[in-house]
């Protein structure tokens, strides 16, 4: 079930392409709430609307915000869109898209024969890595193209991501990517494996990036995350011929102790669900941590990398990312366990 209110815009209080953060008054507060002009047009001072409110009332971290279902004070639109491939089917939200595979350009990037030809494709366990892996991958190899491959296992739209805006802007991301039921990336893909043959497309001779979009879900159990994703995105790399490295989670500050250290997620994904073998790029300095990933991850190779300048190549690009609520001054460990990742893709 989910909860549904009316509410009343009162003003924009952001917005940029694809995506408005509006106040709008409810009959007992006044609340932020989130537009998605693709899947319901705009909102404009005074429309009525109706918002999805089930993950503030919930208390959710993940999604906890309203988001406008409908604009009642225009309900009447046409999709404008090319392409018949739709996403978020068979909901109330469905939406038309033009996926890579309809388009002729594309077509021989996805032929039978296809392959990602030895690109390097780093395997974030969680969006808030993106930065530090994509800084990394800029000092190390400057001029080389990266590109990023969003799946479906946490936010659809891509345009909700500030990182990924802010990570274009500052010409640290060349393309993206959104595969599965991900939706709004440069180009539009039905699953894992054309979405990676369109992401390494767009690379054009350098590397790809796939991470979730923000807010994993996960239920504290082994199997029951979404983040055992990593291992099937290993498989589909080995099947197309890729270089798979992973950046694995670890965590020196995460009072959890399911993530404490080398967590759990990146366990479970690599030593049961990946069946090929991959490289693990481990931050340098972090002698117990790395042996305990030699004795837990027996089946892949752990390649080491001074990642010690992170937080320095973080601020000279002006990026501020946080987990959890944890800075790179939090949990050293954690962004350097993603600058690892770009560098050994770098490096490849």
């Amino acid at each position: 079930m989910i909860s549904l209110r009316r509410g009343r815009v009162i003003r924009l209080v952001r917005e940029r392409k694809g995506i408005q953060t509006l106040e709008v008054a409810l009959p007992d507060a006044t609340e932020r709430a989130v537009c998605y002009p693709a899947l319901t047009g705009p909102c404009a001072t005074d429309d009525d609307v109706l918002l999805n409110t089930t993950a503030v009332e919930l208390g959710l971290g993940t999604g906890g915000s309203h988001f406008v279902v409908a604009n009642l004070s225009h309900p009447e639109r046409d999709a404008s869109r090319s392409g018949h491939i739709m996403k978020l089917r068979y909901t109330p939200l469905q939406l038309r898209v033009e996926a890579g595979g309809e388009r002729e350009e594309f077509a021989e990037a996805l032929s039978e024969g296809a392959s990602l030809a030895g690109t390097p494709v780093v395997v974030l366990p969680l969006h808030s890595l993106l930065p530090a892996a994509a800084v990394a991958h800029a000092e190390t190899a400057p001029g080389r193209r990266l590109t990023y491959l969003m799946t479906d296992s946490a936010a659809l739209p891509l345009v909700l991501s500030d990182t990924v805006a802010e990570l274009q802007e500052k010409g640290l991301l060349q393309g993206t990517v959104t595969c599965g039921h991900a939706f709004g990336g440069d180009a539009e893909a039905v699953g894992l494996y054309d979405g990676l043959l369109l992401a390494a497309r767009q690379a054009k001779g350098g590397a790809v990036v796939v991470a979730p979009g923000p807010g994993i879900v996960g239920t504290g159990t082994a199997f029951g995350t979404s983040a055992l994703e990593m291992g099937q995105l290993v498989n589909a790399v080995a099947a197309l011929g890729g270089r798979c490295v992973v950046a694995p989670r670890l965590s020196l500050a995460d009072p959890r102790p399911r993530h404490h250290g080398l967590s759990h997620h990146t366990v479970t994904a690599l030593a049961r669900v990946a069946l090929a073998r991959c490289n693990v790029a481990f931050p340098q300095g972090y002698s117990e941590l790395r042996d305990e990933a030699m004795r837990r991850l027996p089946g892949h190779d752990i390649i080491e990398v001074d990642a010690s300048r992170t937080r320095e190549w973080l601020h000279a690009h002006g990026l501020q990312p946080t987990s959890m609520g944890r800075s790179p001054d939090d949990d050293p460990v954690f962004f350097e366990a993603g600058a690892a990742g770009g560098m050994v893709a770098a490096g490849t």
